[in-house]
C-alpha cells in the first residue's frame, strides 16, 4: 500500500513591496507592479482596493506586468493589495499614490447678479479638447451637472436651458481628457438671482 505525505498549508505568501510608477509626461493612468511567492500551494489571486472603493480581484500574471488603475480623483489615495495562496493564506502590503490632474478649468465670464427668469450664460477655458463638467447649485437644492467640451483653443459656453429663479447659486467646474484623466475643481462662484418687480 502506497503512503501519501499531505502537506497542510498554514503559511501566508512571502512578504513583498508595491512598485508605482504615475509619471503623466509617459502615461496618465497610475500603473503598479507587484510579485510574491508562496511555497506550498503558490500564489493564487490578489485582492486590490483603493481607499474605500469596491475590492477587485487581480491574476498574478497581470500584476508582474503592470496593473493600469481605475482613473481616480485628483489627489493621494491609499492602496491595500492582499496576495492569497492556493489555501487561502493571505499577505498585505501597502502603498500610497498621487493621481495626476489636469489643470483646473477657469470661469472667465458670468454675471454675478441676475434678475429672475433671465438666462444663465458662463464662459471659460480649459485645457483643449477636454470635457467640461459644470456644477449648479441653488441655495441648498439638489447639485444639477452639466456637460460639454472646450473646443480646440480651450474655451467653452454654456447656456443655461432653463431660466434662473430668485436665489443664490453656486457654480463650480471640472475638466477630463480622453484618458479619463481629471483635474481639480475650478474656483466656485457665486450668483445672486434677485426676484423681478415686474412679473
Amino acid at each position: 500500500m502506497a503512503h501519501f505525505k499531505f502537506q497542510i498549508d498554514s503559511e501566508p505568501p512571502a512578504p513583498f513591496k508595491i512598485a508605482v510608477l504615475n509619471d503623466p509626461l509617459i502615461n496618465s493612468s497610475t500603473i503598479i507592479y507587484a510579485s510574491t511567492t508562496d511555497k506550498t500551494s503558490g500564489v493564487d489571486h490578489y485582492v486590490l482596493q483603493i481607499d474605500f472603493q469596491n475590492p477587485l480581484t487581480i491574476l498574478p500574471a497581470i500584476l508582474e506586468q503592470g496593473y493600469v488603475l481605475p482613473p481616480q480623483e485628483p489627489g493621494k489615495h491609499s492602496i491595500v493589495l492582499q496576495a492569497f495562496d492556493k489555501a487561502g493564506n493571505g499577505t498585505v502590503a501597502l502603498a500610497d499614490i498621487t493621481s495626476a490632474s489636469l489643470p483646473a478649468p477657469i470661469i472667465t465670464f458670468y454675471s454675478p447678479r441676475l434678475n429672475n427668469n433671465d438666462i444663465l450664460l458662463i464662459k471659460g477655458h480649459s485645457v483643449p479638447n477636454t470635457f467640461v463638467s459644470l456644477w449648479v447649485q441653488k441655495d441648498s437644492a439638489d447639485i444639477n451637472k452639466y456637460s460639454f467640451k472646450a473646443d480646440e483653443s480651450g474655451n467653452f459656453i454654456y447656456v443655461g436651458v432653463k431660466r434662473v429663479k430668485a436665489g443664490t447659486y453656486q457654480l463650480w467646474a471640472q475638466a477630463m481628457n480622453d484618458g479619463g484623466l481629471k483635474s481639480a475643481f475650478s474656483a466656485p462662484i457665486t450668483i445672486a438671482v434677485d426676484q423681478s418687480l415686474f412679473f
